[in-house]
C-alpha cells in the first residue's frame, strides 16, 4: 500500500469491526491513520526525558465492509507530519521551516517508494546529523511491531521503516497552520489585508450606512437575513448570531449567492470539515450552484477538481453563451417585479382595511347602516377578492426568485465567457501546469497557477482550517469575503492566515454555545504575555483560553447593525426549545416548528432511576435505562426503510459516564444498528452542531454526587447545547428525579423540569369568538382533505383554523376579527410551505357557496403547493 501496489487492504475483521465502531461513536474526534516511518529518541514531557516512539508520516484512512471483510484505504493528499516526530529529531533545537515542505515534496503523488524515502533520508541527515538514518536503506521491508515496541536507550535518535494502523485523535492544528503563522509574524502591519487588520484592531471596523442593491439570493428570506446579507457586503467586519435550528448554514448559502450574483469571490472556512460540507450542500441542492465550488480537502484532490472543471470550460462543456444585453433585460425584469410586488402591498393593505370597517358596519344598526350595507353588498359582488391579491403576490415571489436564479447563474456565465475571451491562452497554461507533475515545493506549485484567473471561474472555496494552506496561496486580499462558520469553535490564532487572505469578514456562531478546547495553562499565557510585552489589557483582549474568533470579531464591531440574531428556529419542537428560548435568548426566537396547542403528546420525558455513582464515576442504572430504550426503538423501527429511521443521540455532562455508555453500546448493538440509526454518544462538545431525531441525557449524578459536580452542568453553554439537539423527543434520564438534591442549588436542570412541566399547562389558547368559524371548520372536516386543526400556532403566529393538506399547510386568516396580518407575515408562514388564506367576511356572508368553490379550487390544485 504505501509503495502504491494496493488501493486498499484487507484488516482483520476483529480488528476492523472495533475500529468501525469507535469511529461511530467518535466521528468527530477519532480516526484512523497509517502511520509511516517511526522516530525513536527522547523528548522532555513535563521536563522530564522520556523515550518515545512516534511516526513521521500519519495519513488518515478510510474503512468500509464489504465482501464479508474490512477493507481500509489511503487518502494521500491529507497525510500529516508529525510535529511531536520532529521535535524529537531536533532534540529540544527550533527546526527550520523548509524542512517541512522538504519532508511534503516526497508525497506529491501519493506513494511512499524506495526513492521517496531516500529523499527523506537525505533531508533528516541534513537537518539532523545526529539521527541514525541507516535503517530506512532496508526500505521496503519494514521492521517488526517487536522490534518498534522496545525502548531507544542510544544518545541522539534513529528513524526506523516501520508501519502501523491506529484509531488516534484528529489533529486540530498542522504543519501549514503553524508556519503560515511563523511567516504571518514577520510581515509589517502594511503588509496585513484589511480583515487582518481589523481583527488585530489596527484600523477601524469601517460600515457603510447604505444599502446594496436588490439581494441576488433566489430564496425567502427572513428580514434578519435580508440585514445580514446587506451589512456582510458593505461593513469591514460583520457578526451572525445563530442560535441552535435557526439555518445559519443556509444563510451562510445564501450570503455566498448574493455575493456570487455580485461578481465577487468568497471563501467560507471553519474549524471542521462537516461545517463546510452543508454550506456546499446548500448551495448545490437548494441553490444549484455546484458549478462555482471549489472544495479544497487536499493537493491531489483539489488537483483533480481544478483540473476536470477547466478542461471542461476550455473545451466548450455546453455552458451557455450569455451577453451583456441578456444580463440587463433581466435586470430591468427584475426591477418591474419589484415594483409589482411594492404596488401588491399597497392593494393588500387598502383591502385588508377595507375589511376590518366592513365587520363593523355589518354588525351596526340604524337606517344610516342599513343603505351603507346595500352599497357594500353591491360592491362585494362586483369586486376582486383579498384573496386574489395574495395569490397574486405569491405568483410574483415564485418569478422573482426564478429570474434572481437564472440572473446568477448567467452572470457567472458572462464572467467565465469574458475571461475565455480576454485569457484564454493563459487559463490553457494553467491547465497544462495543473495536469503536470509539479515540481514539489509548495510555493514553486502556487506560483505556477494565476489564482486571479481562477477566482473569476471558481469564485467559491470551501475549505477547513487547517487545510488552507495546503490548497490556498497567503496572498493579501485574495477574496474579496472570508466567511467562518462555527467562530464559536475557532481558536483566535489559528484563523489569522485565514483572514490574510480576504479583505472583509463575516463571522458566525452563538455566544451561548461551546468554544474552542484549550490546553493551554493560564500560567503559560499569562508567562507568553509579559515574553512579548503585552499590556494587561492586550492580555485580556487576547485570552487565548476564554476567546474565540467570534468574540474578537464581535468587539471590533462599531455600530449595532453589525450584529445581527437569527431568530427563527426550525428545529425541536416547542417545548424541547422553549426553555433555551427564555432562560439564553431572552425568548427572542419565533418558533417555526409546529405546535398544537391542544396537543397532549409530551416531547420531553423524565425517567428517574435508582443508580449510584461507582468509584470510578459511572452510574450503572442509567445506562441501562438508555440501552433498554435504544433496544426499544431500534426494534420498533426495524421494518422501516432506512430513510424513515430516527436517528439518535446519547448524551452525558460527565466523560466517564459517557466512557460507560459507550462500552455498553458496543458490546449490546451491532455496527449495523448504530450506522442504521446514526447513532452518536458523546458529551456536548461532541454534540456541538449536531442534531438527532431522538436525544437521551443521562444526567451522571446521584443523591450522594457532591455539590460540586453541578458546577459543570450549570455552565450555560454545555447546558444550551445538552438540551437543543433533539428534533422531536427527548429523554431525561436521571438518578436525582423525585430527591430533594436539585432543591435549594439554583440548578439549570432543576429550572429546565419546571419549565417543561410548566409548558404545556400554559398552552390553552382562548379560541376567538368568530361567527363562521365552526361552520367552516365542520365544512373542511367533510371534505376529508386532511387534518383540520384549531388553535394553531408557528412562528409567533396564532391561526383559530388551520388544514394540513399533502406536506404543506393552510391557515386561515379572518380580517376584521383578527390582528391585521401584512404581506411580511404571508412572506414568513410560506418559508415553511404554510400558506395563509384570507377568509373575507363579507364574500363568506354573501357569496358562501363561491367561496367555498374557491377554497376546494385552491388547495385541490395545489396551485401554491406546486410553486414552494
Amino acid at each position: 500500500m504505501l509503495e502504491g501496489g494496493l488501493p486498499s487492504y484487507p484488516v482483520d475483521e476483529e480488528w476492523g469491526e472495533r475500529a468501525a465502531y469507535r469511529l461511530q461513536l467518535h466521528p468527530k474526534e477519532k480516526s484512523i491513520y497509517l502511520c509511516s516511518l517511526f522516530v525513536k529518541g527522547k523528548y522532555k514531557i513535563n521536563g522530564r526525558s522520556r523515550a518515545l516512539t512516534t511516526p513521521l508520516y500519519m495519513t488518515p484512512m478510510t474503512i468500509e465492509y464489504r465482501e464479508e471483510m474490512y477493507y481500509v484505504s489511503p487518502v494521500w493528499e491529507n497525510t500529516v507530519i508529525n510535529i511531536t516526530a520532529l521535535r524529537v529529531l531536533a532534540q529540544e533545537e527550533e527546526f527550520p521551516q523548509q524542512l517541512l515542505f522538504d519532508l511534503k515534496d516526497p508525497l506529491l503523488d501519493g506513494v511512499l517508494t524506495f526513492n521517496e524515502v531516500s529523499a527523506v533520508r537525505n533531508s533528516i541527515k541534513e537537518y539532523f546529523t545526529s539521527c541514525d538514518t541507516e535503517p530506512l536503506l532496508m526500505y521496503p521491508t519494514l521492521e517488526t511491531e517487536e522490534k518498534i515496541s522496545k525502548k531507544y536507550e542510544e544518545e541522539g535518535t534513529v528513524i526506523e521503516p516501520a508501519s502501523a494502523l491506529c484509531v488516534l485523535r484528529k489533529s486540530s492544528l498542522t504543519y501549514g497552520v503553524l508556519s503560515e503563522l511563523d511567516e504571518l509574524s514577520g510581515f509589517q502591519e502594511a503588509e496585513y489585508s484589511s480583515a487582518l487588520k481589523t481583527y488585530l484592531g489596527s484600523t477601524s471596523n469601517h460600515f457603510k450606512n447604505e444599502s446594496t442593491s436588490s439581494l441576488m439570493v433566489p430564496a425567502l428570506l427572513s428580514e434578519a437575513q435580508e440585514n445580514i446579507i446587506q451589512v456582510g457586503a458593505t461593513s469591514q467586519a460583520s457578526v451572525i448570531v445563530g442560535p441552535p435550528g435557526t439555518g445559519k448554514s443556509f444563510t451562510i448559502a445564501a450570503m455566498v449567492m448574493d455575493c456570487v450574483g455580485r461578481g465577487e469571490s468568497v471563501l467560507v472556512v471553519s474549524s471542521n470539515n462537516q461545517a463546510v460540507d452543508v454550506v456546499g450542500k446548500k448551495l448545490k441542492e437548494e441553490f444549484d450552484m455546484a458549478e462555482v465550488l471549489m472544495r479544497g480537502g487536499g493537493s491531489r484532490e483539489l488537483k483533480k477538481q481544478l483540473k476536470d472543471q477547466l478542461e471542461y470550460i476550455l473545451q466548450g462543456g455546453g455552458m451557455p453563451k450569455v451577453t451583456s444585453a441578456e444580463l440587463n433585460k433581466l435586470r430591468k425584469e427584475l426591477s418591474a417585479i419589484e415594483k409589482k410586488i411594492e404596488n401588491i402591498h399597497q392593494t393588500y393593505k387598502r383591502k385588508e382595511l377595507r375589511e376590518g370597517k366592513r365587520k363593523e358596519l355589518f354588525e351596526g344598526a340604524g337606517w344610516w347602516n342599513r343603505l351603507t350595507q346595500r352599497i357594500e353588498e353591491y360592491r362585494i359582488e362586483h369586486e376582486r377578492p383579498l384573496w386574489e391579491a395574495t395569490e397574486a403576490y405569491y405568483q410574483l415571489l415564485n418569478e422573482r426568485n426564478r429570474l434572481i436564479q437564472i440572473y446568477v447563474k448567467n452572470s457567472f456565465y458572462y464572467q467565465v465567457n469574458q475571461c475565455l475571451k480576454k485569457d484564454y491562452k493563459a487559463l490553457k497554461n494553467l491547465h497544462g501546469a495543473i495536469k503536470a507533475r509539479n515540481s514539489g515545493r509548495k510555493s514553486d506549485i502556487f506560483d505556477s497557477l494565476d489564482f486571479q484567473r481562477l477566482l473569476s471561474v471558481f469564485p467559491v472555496w470551501l475549505v477547513s482550517i487547517t487545510e488552507v494552506s495546503a490548497v490556498l496561496p497567503m496572498y493579501k486580499e485574495l477574496f474579496d469575503v472570508v466567511i467562518i462558520d462555527e467562530a464559536t469553535q475557532c481558536d483566535i490564532s489559528s484563523i489569522l492566515p485565514a483572514l490574510q487572505r480576504a479583505k472583509r469578514v463575516v463571522v458566525a456562531g452563538d455566544f451561548k454555545q461551546l468554544r474552542h478546547n484549550s490546553f493551554l495553562s493560564r500560567k503559560q499565557q499569562q508567562y507568553l504575555g509579559n515574553l512579548h510585552q503585552l499590556t494587561l489589557e492586550e492580555q485580556k483582549r487576547l485570552d487565548y483560553r476564554e476567546k474565540s474568533v467570534l468574540d474578537l470579531i464581535y468587539e471590533s464591531t462599531e455600530d449595532q447593525r453589525q450584529l445581527n440574531f437569527l431568530d427563527e428556529h426550525f428545529r425541536s419542537h416547542p417545548q424541547l426549545i422553549s426553555f433555551s428560548n427564555k432562560q439564553f435568548y431572552q425568548k427572542r426566537l419565533k418558533i417555526m416548528t409546529h405546535q398544537y396547542l391542544k396537543e397532549t403528546d409530551n416531547p420531553l420525558e423524565v425517567v428517574g432511576v435508582k443508580g449510584k455513582r461507582t468509584k470510578t464515576g459511572y452510574i450503572k442504572a442509567e445506562a441501562d435505562k438508555v440501552l433498554a430504550l435504544l433496544e426499544h426503538l431500534i426494534e420498533e423501527q426495524k421494518e422501516l426503510p432506512v430513510e424513515k429511521v430516527s436517528s439518535i443521540g446519547i448524551l452525558s455532562p460527565y466523560r466517564t459516564q459517557v466512557d460507560y455508555l459507550q462500552k455498553r453500546v458496543q458490546k449490546q448493538l451491532t455496527l449495523e444498528h448504530l450506522q442504521r440509526h446514526d447513532v452518536l454518544v458523546g458529551t456536548a462538545h461532541s454534540f456541538q452542531g449536531e442534531e438527532k431525531d431522538f436525544m437521551m441525557l443521562s444526567m451522571g449524578i446521584c443523591p450522594e454526587t457532591h455539590p460540586s459536580a453541578l458546577q459543570h452542568l450549570n455552565r450555560e453553554d454545555v447546558f444550551n447545547v445538552s438540551i437543543s439537539r433533539s428534533r422531536k423527543k427527548q429523554w431525561i434520564i436521571s438518578s436525582v428525579i423525585g430527591t430533594d438534591y436539585l432543591k435549594g442549588k439554583k440548578s439549570l436542570m432543576e429550572a429546565y423540569l419546571e419549565h417543561s412541566e410548566a409548558f404545556l399547562q400554559g398552552q390553552v389558547a382562548q379560541m376567538l369568538e368568530i361567527p363562521f368559524i365552526e361552520e367552516l371548520k365542520t365544512w373542511l372536516q367533510e371534505q376529508k382533505l386532511g387534518e383540520v386543526r384549531t388553535d394553531f400556532e408557528i412562528g409567533n403566529e396564532c391561526f383559530s383554523l388551520a388544514l394540513s393538506y399533502q406536506g404543506g399547510t393552510f391557515c386561515f386568516y379572518f380580517p376584521g376579527f383578527e390582528k391585521e396580518r401584512p404581506l411580511q407575515v404571508y412572506h414568513k408562514m410560506l418559508r415553511v410551505k404554510h400558506y395563509i388564506v384570507p377568509i373575507p367576511f363579507g364574500q363568506w356572508t354573501l357569496k358562501q357557496g363561491w367561496v367555498k368553490d374557491h377554497l376546494l379550487d385552491l388547495i385541490k390544485n395545489g396551485r401554491m403547493l406546486k410553486r414552494y
